[in-house]
């Protein structure tokens, strides 16, 4: 059961991430490599996944953050859409990790939720995550909503709103600010001093503005995923564009079409994988990387075979190198990479 509802949901969600990818990107003379696309969302998710070790000392699972920024250094290059929030966290921007909205952190939080059966660890960790790319504040109080939401939700998917909503807002009441400076204080990647403001007056704002969404008081216009969410679970639906997170709900819920995907096998593996993780059937030793190997993608002819510690076995089977750019599609165990370089220095 747990499986199948871990499979619906990502499933689900890629969906939504394909219909998007349709709508704002794909063209009709694309490559066929392009066809049941998914966005940068499930890419992220994805480089999350694969970032995952089993943890002994916190009896759960944690994120190797050796391996997940190598893993969005290499995402630059092939990424489908673009997030300035997680652009600007590999180039340390002080406005971006502060102010920028990055969606990106709800399919991060879905796999560190999946794969933890323990509350306390899956929270110490989706914070973590997401204050590794943005110390956004709003960002902060909706993803751990979304997560505690998705922790009580996801063993039953019949499980009763009012209760859901009832524990998503104990767990908010009960977040003090307090207690995350000091306890999170060296996950934030700048100083509380380079915050344009009050950091503990606005957290209590905010804080405030969630639990009037979560009363259905909608004064905020932020916490849009969250308010859809609660829609969805009232049987109401959303009429945005596709994201992510609302896919997965409907999956959760039965209320969704079948959507072809891109890789949608590999995709399947990974739900099994986030399964074995959380039942601890997976061990450190079989997912630690003791050496690096990261050559350059680019530096390879057509017809190539290399090796790679991310991508494994590699091999490029077309290239396309002119005076603006150089395009190496490279296949993989998992699918093929469509990675790109921009030649033009200005």
């Amino acid at each position: 059961m747990l499986e199948s509802n871990i499979e619906n949901f990502i499933i689900c969600g890629c969906g939504e991430e394909v219909c998007r990818y349709r709508d704002s990107f794909y063209q009709p003379n694309s490559l066929e490599y392009d066809k049941n696309q998914w966005t940068y969302i499930v890419e992220i998710m994805i480089i999350t996944i694969k970032s995952l070790i089993p943890n002994e000392i916190h009896h759960g699972t944690v994120i190797d953050y050796k391996r997940f920024d190598e893993e969005l250094k290499l995402w630059y290059y092939y990424r489908h859409g673009e997030n300035n929030s997680l652009l600007g966290s590999l180039y340390n921007e002080e406005r971006a990790y502060w102010e920028y909205e990055d969606d990106s952190i709800f399919s991060r939080i879905i796999p560190i939720v999946f794969s933890n059966g323990d509350w306390t660890v899956a929270k110490r960790e989706v914070l973590k995550n997401i204050l590794h790319t943005s110390g956004n504040i709003f960002a902060v109080f909706e993803g751990l909503a979304l997560s505690k939401l998705l922790f009580v939700l996801i063993n039953n998917p019949k499980n009763n709103n009012d209760d859901i909503i009832s524990q998503v807002k104990e767990e908010i009441v009960c977040f003090s600010q307090k207690d995350f400076i000091r306890e999170y204080s060296v996950n934030f990647k700048f100083g509380l001093d380079t915050y344009k403001g009050n950091f503990i007056i606005d957290f209590e704002r905010r804080r405030i503005d969630l639990l009037n969404t979560l009363n259905s008081i909608n004064i905020s216009s932020k916490y849009d995923t969250l308010k859809q969410s609660l829609n969805i679970l009232e049987g109401q639906g959303e009429n945005t564009l596709p994201k992510f997170f609302l896919g997965g709900l409907r999956g959760l819920r039965s209320v969704y079409e079948n959507t072809p995907i891109k890789d949608e096998e590999f995709i399947k593996s990974l739900c099994s994988f986030l399964s074995k993780l959380r039942k601890g059937r997976i061990t450190i030793e079989s997912l630690q990387i003791d050496k690096y190997i990261l050559p350059d993608v680019f530096q390879y002819k057509e017809g190539d075979v290399f090796f790679h510690t991310l991508l494994k076995k590699c091999q490029v089977v077309k290239k396309i190198d002119d005076s603006e750019k150089i395009i190496s599609f490279i296949r993989t165990k998992s699918g093929i990479y469509k990675f790109r370089k921009s030649l033009n220095k200005n």
